[in-house]
């Protein structure tokens, strides 16, 4: 294995985090096609870099079973996203919200990113000395992310998911409910940005569940969220409020509470909070 120092300088990011570029676009249904919610068509938006894009869809949720929950989205849906370029939820640079807390997660340990992409947030983790696994649906996401970084990944067989690994960072693809604690190795600590907000009310206890059998009752995580006026608002994302947090977490920390809004946001005249919470059985060791 390379030194960590050295494996540290192959990662660069895609811009810089600021007040006044650090958010995802929360679209609304592209009027090229019906929403896969509601099969209505509806008026599509701009995003902060001007492009129309659609529906709000975090790193092509891992979900190749979901038309069982009855929630009116499937995975063709996020994959034809990641075949088709509509990546507009793509931050394209570490999270703010992430580079000021990520001592939260501890010191450098094996960090669970579910629901992953390819977001530049991996690359952040590694450079702060961290092993880093993600999972995902989407073969183009997580090609891609190597690919962007310089790195050779040849995929290779998971359990049910493939594998590709390269500089400390390792992508498992495939349906997140297929992972299994052998498939992710030691997690010290999670990540999970836009992967809870993701899902409806009746799939979040089964993901909260498994991504703790995954990481370990004790490992600490950060965890963002979205929070506003459900009824006023279709998800995704959708709102998750601590109290719900806390029924998954034995414990629950609220580290930074902002405004944000997005297209979607403004146009339905509602108050929009992005909070982030540090949960988990016992709080790390600061870096």
């Amino acid at each position: 294995m390379a030194p960590r120092r050295a494996i540290r300088r192959e990662f660069s990011f895609q811009g810089r985090t600021s007040s006044s570029c650090r958010r995802s676009t929360f679209g609304i249904w592209n009027s090229t096609g019906p929403c896969p919610r509601s099969g209505q068509t509806a008026r599509t938006t701009e995003n902060a870099e001007g492009v129309v894009d659609c529906a709000w869809a975090p790193f092509a949720l891992v979900l190749s079973r979901i038309d069982r929950y009855a929630v009116g989205m499937d995975a063709e849906f996020w994959l034809s996203r990641w075949r088709e370029g509509r990546i507009g939820f793509h931050e394209g640079r570490p999270n703010d919200l992430l580079v000021s807390h990520a001592r939260a997660l501890g010191p450098p340990g094996r960090v669970l990113v579910p629901l992953s992409g390819k977001t530049e947030d991996m690359a952040y983790l590694r450079s702060l000395g961290h092993e880093v696994v993600g999972i995902e649906l989407a073969e183009a996401a997580a090609e891609e992310f190597f690919r962007e970084h310089g790195l050779e990944a040849a995929p290779s067989p998971r359990g049910a998911l493939v594998e590709r690994s390269a500089g400390g960072i390792t992508i498992l693809q495939g349906d997140f409910f297929d992972a299994r604690p052998e498939d992710v190795g030691a997690i010290t600590a999670f990540y999970d940005r836009a992967a809870i907000v993701a899902l409806p009310p009746e799939l979040r206890p089964r993901y909260a569940a498994h991504l703790r059998e995954l990481a370990g009752e004790d490992a600490p995580g950060l965890v963002i969220c979205f929070e506003y006026p459900q009824e006023r608002m279709a998800g995704p994302p959708f709102s998750v409020g601590e109290d719900e947090l806390r029924r998954y977490f034995p414990a629950v920390e609220r580290l930074e509470d902002r405004r944000t809004e997005g297209p979607q946001s403004r146009a339905s005249g509602i108050d929009m909070r992005e909070r982030l919470y540090l949960v988990g059985g016992h709080r790390a060791e600061p870096i």
